[in-house]
């Protein structure tokens, strides 16, 4: 919030908050560190969130709100904060965050925005409601509000966010306040002040320190509501300081009475030990100190803070303007857990306001699966035209159901990228016998592989949670992989290096096929007698293939699987082309000559009748239009226009066909 000045005013704002931030927006794209000595400094913590989420996985990210969707709903500078979630009486959900822009004409330019969706799409039922606070206090040059908290008999409190500001220093000073939400209208009103910094504006101002406490989240932990944010002090030596993560609370009973009265109740920061200091004070006294939670650690935006469903809070921050973390505590103030990184954005993008929400039918619990949605800006610095709402889903593995999933070396223009990610860009295609199995979630005798990226085209795959560099940015988790041979059919995983050609590949012999730099053992993957099989789409025909593609296909359907050699009920499967009035066109059959036509390459070999559920039949198509053979699991050539089903060819694969014992095995007792 208050970026109504991008640019200066963005510029100092990070200076202040990230003075000794570990991972600096201005590190260059770094090289991965060799993965033998990346294995010494593994991040331990990805196994030690043990506070209600252990073994943590995150996927790639999704953006669920794009800048033109933003612009074509007249949303100017949206989400302006963290967004909060409302399951409504009739089941709906309610999105709630601030519009940076496009208030009333003389008053401040923020107003409160409630758009209807769902978690896939928080703006598909459109904009509810967008209006500024009602009876805002006069003063203040941002007002609004994000992050609500809904108590049991329907009443809808939500945190405010009130700035001063100090034009000549470009400094702003930020409060924390409560306001009360009306369902009916849609509409806030203000109730009062809940906590401000330990220095005063005047005090802030004069050691030229900016002050912002973000907008905390709601968070209720048995009878109190607890608020969350950076606080701001002086330290020994008469110098500006902040704390990482300061807490202050109110009792649940005297926060609902007094908003039924329209005001707010006396709130109390953590101080030493006790709740005797307080969050906003009076004229007088001001407000009191408040003791670091995580001292020693840096905060670049307030942090997030969810209820877990098995105890305990769950905290999501951004620690700087390019890397999100989670932490947790059993009881919200002590005990935390090591901060474990979730992802880590490139140089050329920038985020904010981060949000948790569940998955239950109460997104303000949060249970072994949630999201952590964000504010991406695809620029270095913050740019309201290039804006978007973007989520991860984050996973606490331990003791879910461990399944093995793909992990595929593709290739495309010589660059490599391995990923569990199904890939469509143009000339992207898996390599033959590039296929291996991780575990989805965590189990013993297993480590975490990272998907990485440095610089803008070489992704990697690391051991190391940080991605062996902090230049280097977080993909996302790619599953795990054992660290000794299982008893199921596995393989070996080697990372390689080719310095020449700037990209990582991963490959199953210790010396890199002889094309690369060996930089040591991933772990040992299990292992498939499958292979890949894509069909791709230029435009006007389709081809089928394990085989390599030009930049003219593109990945259209989700990849089956054919057996890479000969068993007992298979057939050998043939691709094949002909000439046709656009030029060359492909298909497939069983036949050894190509049906008269020319044979191109065997692709593998189909199974006659199903070895089990997850096979299904394929057959060929025809689309006149096009002179198009395609494939197709769907019987009826999936609608195609004139198509015609030229007959079943046998039964293909749609699963990569890995067996592991500590997949199937039951979780109970583990992690």
């Amino acid at each position: 919030m208050g970026w109504s000045d991008v640019g200066i005013r963005s510029s100092i704002v990070v200076l202040s908050l990230l003075a000794l931030t570990a991972t600096s927006v201005a590190d260059a794209a770094a090289r991965p560190a060799p993965a033998a000595a990346a294995e010494a400094a593994t991040v331990t913590t990805m196994a030690a969130a043990a506070a209600g989420c252990d073994g943590v996985a995150v996927g790639p990210e999704e953006v669920v709100v794009s800048a033109a969707t933003r612009d074509r709903l007249g949303l100017k500078g949206w989400p302006d904060s963290a967004i909060s979630a409302e399951r409504t009486s009739d089941g709906r959900l309610l999105f709630h965050a601030p519009d940076a822009f496009g208030g009333p004409a003389g008053g401040p330019a923020q107003r409160n925005v409630v758009t209807a969706g769902d978690l896939e799409d928080p703006v598909s039922g459109g904009i509810v409601k967008a209006a500024p606070v009602r009876n805002a206090p006069d003063g203040y040059a941002w007002i609004g509000g994000g992050p609500i908290w809904k108590a049991p008999d329907g009443t809808v409190l939500k945190v405010l966010h009130l700035e001063k500001y100090n034009a000549a220093g470009n400094l702003f000073y930020a409060e924390l306040h409560l306001g009360r939400h009306d369902p009916a209208t849609g509409v806030t009103t203000y109730l009062g002040p809940v906590a401000r910094p330990d220095n005063d504006l005047r005090t802030a101002f004069g050691l030229n320190q900016i002050a912002d406490m973000g907008m905390s989240s709601l968070t209720r932990r048995g009878d109190h509501l607890y608020v969350y944010f950076p606080d701001f002090t002086v330290d020994s030596r008469g110098r500006p300081a902040s704390t990482a993560l300061s807490v202050a609370r109110a009792p649940v009973a005297e926060v609902l009475a007094a908003a039924a009265a329209g005001k707010a109740t006396t709130w109390n920061k953590y101080h030493d030990g006790g709740w005797d200091s307080p969050a906003y004070g009076d004229a007088a006294t001001g407000a009191g100190p408040s003791t670091d939670l995580q001292p020693g650690l840096s905060m670049a935006w307030a942090p997030h803070v969810a209820r877990l469903a098995s105890g305990g809070v769950l905290m999501a921050a951004a620690v700087s303007t390019r890397e999100i973390v989670i932490s947790t505590s059993p009881d919200g103030v002590r005990d935390w857990s090591a901060r474990v990184p979730l992802f880590r954005e490139a140089e050329d993008r920038h985020v904010a306001y981060v949000s948790v929400v569940g998955t239950g039918a109460d997104p303000a619990t949060v249970g072994r699966s949630f999201y952590v949605y964000y504010t991406q800006w695809l620029s270095p610095n913050p740019d309201w035209t290039r804006a978007q709402l973007v989520r991860r889903h984050v996973r606490c593995t331990a003791t879910l159901a461990a399944e093995a999933v793909p992990l595929i070396r593709h290739l495309n223009a010589g660059h490599h990228r391995v990923t569990t990610s199904l890939l469509a860009e143009a000339g992207t295609y898996p390599q033959f016998g590039g296929i291996w199995g991780l575990l989805s979630a965590r189990r013993p005798g297993t480590r975490p592989l990272y998907e990485c990226r440095a610089g803008a085209h070489d992704f990697f795959v690391s051991k190391d949670a940080a991605c062996d560099a902090p230049g280097n940015a977080i993909v996302q988790t790619l599953g795990w992989i054992h660290t000794a041979r299982p008893a199921a059919p596995s393989t070996p995983l080697y990372r390689c290096d080719q310095p020449g050609k700037g990209h990582h590949f991963v490959s199953i012999t210790a010396d890199c096929e002889g094309d690369g730099t060996p930089e040591g053992l991933l772990g040992y993957a299990l292992s498939t007698t499958r292979t890949p099989f894509v069909r791709y789409y230029n435009g006007w025909e389709h081809r089928e293939t394990t085989d390599s593609v030009t930049s003219s296909y593109k990945r259209e359907k989700q990849t089956w699987y054919l057996e890479n050699a000969e068993r007992p009920g298979t057939i050998p499967l043939y691709g094949c082309s002909y000439a046709v009035p656009r030029g060359i066109n492909h298909f497939v059959s069983v036949t050894a000559d190509c049906e008269g036509l020319t044979r191109v390459r065997k692709e593998g070999y189909l199974h006659t009748q199903p070895p089990s559920s997850d096979y299904r039949p394929l057959y060929r198509c025809f689309w006149p239009a096009n002179h198009d053979h395609f494939l197709s699991t769907e019987a009826d050539c999936e609608g195609v226009q004139g198509g015609a089903r030229e007959g079943r060819l046998g039964y293909v694969a749609t699963s990569p066909g890995f067996t592991d014992d500590a997949a199937a095995a039951s979780p109970a007792g583990r992690g």
